[in-house]
């Protein structure tokens, strides 16, 4: 007697399509039993209880079951394919969330450094100390991943720490609010300026989305602008209005 042969088997990933197949015996193939197969998915190794919390890619091999209803017929297997899983991490942190207006005169020109060039050499500000880090992170990057930074406004985003050289990386005062990155060519840290005052606490939303598979995480800051004010126009009030703020070219001189 010849081993036993399986006609009508048809096998899709993950799933059985036909699960009843005649099963023949002998050189004659004279029918001799009717036998039914149950489909099960199988995974090897098998899928955990629970979710999986470590950054990092994860293969699962994917089997396609027939369970024979009886002993004369043997159970049925085939290799669907490979189930790819990848779990990513993804981290945004504050040097501080209190951020202030950049409107001191670090490199000594007499011009605000919030107000200095927004592109080539001069947008990089000598002696510049007023930034607050941005740490940006990813663990388990998967193929073709991309993610995204978001902020609200009233900040400045920069490569380094003393602005430029160049332009900033967002221009939240003008309109660029988000930029993305491939995830394996993401900077791991950026530096931010404040250029408007924020209206509340936490009135500046940043965003760091991975893509796939969609996920983020957030944070807030606020941008404080500070100042000393007198009655630099010597007009008999201290406005709160600019009027009266000081500057590298506008001094408040007492006598």
């Amino acid at each position: 007697m010849s081993a036993p042969a399986v006609t009508n088997t048809y096998f899709l990933p993950g799933q059985i399509v036909r699960s009843e197949f005649d099963c023949f015996y002998g050189t004659t193939n004279h029918f001799t039993n009717a036998v039914t197969y149950t489909p099960r998915v199988r995974f090897d190794p098998p899928l955990p209880a629970g979710p999986l919390t470590t950054p990092g890619e994860y293969q699962f091999e994917v089997y396609v079951d027939g369970l024979s209803s009886t002993n004369a017929c043997p159970d049925l297997t085939a290799h669907a394919g490979t189930l790819r899983v990848f779990v990513s991490k993804v981290t945004l942190a504050l040097g501080t969330t209190n951020v202030f207006v950049n409107a001191d005169d670090d490199n000594g020109n007499a011009t605000n450094d919030v107000n200095e060039a927004l592109s080539g050499p001069d947008s990089e500000v000598a002696g510049e100390n007023d930034l607050v880090s941005l740490s940006l992170g990813i663990q388990g990057v998967a193929p073709g991943q991309t993610v995204t930074l978001g902020v609200s406004g009233k900040v400045r985003i920069w490569l380094n720490s003393t602005r430029g050289p160049g332009a900033p990386v967002l221009d939240t005062v003008n309109g660029a609010n988000s930029i993305t990155w491939a995830a394996s060519a993401m900077p791991g840290t950026l530096w931010i300026e404040g250029v408007t005052p924020s209206t509340a606490l936490n009135d500046v939303a940043l965003s760091l989305s991975v893509d796939p598979p969609g996920c983020s995480v957030m944070t807030n800051l606020t941008v404080f602008h500070l100042a000393i004010v007198a009655d630099n126009n010597r007009n008999g009030m201290i406005m709160l209005d600019g009027s009266d703020w000081t500057s590298p070219t506008n001094r408040f001189f007492f006598g």
